[in-house]
């Protein structure tokens, strides 16, 4: 369960709350699971949680802390690396939505 964010030498990191599998049977366990309120006392987490069932992937491919996916290519027969890499750059720049973006690995990120 996503509970927050906290920064650490500069990078963003999520706080997920878990717990032993036998504890995360049923959806009623969450009555077993206390937390301190305002005032600070001790409250079931089912007094502030409502659950809906979700569907994903089992994995998360991750880049810096981001969530991403691996993009593996080579350049076509007559242009440089260095061309390639100038179109991935042009074309990222006009298709990508606002808050997306690109980074190289490997051999390519040492060009």
């Amino acid at each position: 369960m996503y509970v927050s964010n906290f920064n650490r030498f500069g990078k963003i990191y999520r706080v997920m709350m878990q717990s032993p599998p036998e504890a995360r049977v049923s959806p009623e366990t969450l009555k077993d699971i206390k937390v301190r309120t305002a005032s600070g006392t001790m409250a079931s987490l089912e007094n502030f949680v409502t659950l809906t069932k979700v569907y994903g992937p089992d994995l998360l491919n991750r880049f810096n802390l981001f969530t991403s996916i691996s993009v593996t290519g080579s350049p076509a027969a007559g242009f440089s690396s260095a061309q390639a890499l100038e179109a991935i750059e042009r074309v990222a720049s006009e298709a990508l939505p606002t808050g997306y973006g690109f980074e190289y690995a490997g051999m390519t990120r040492e060009e």
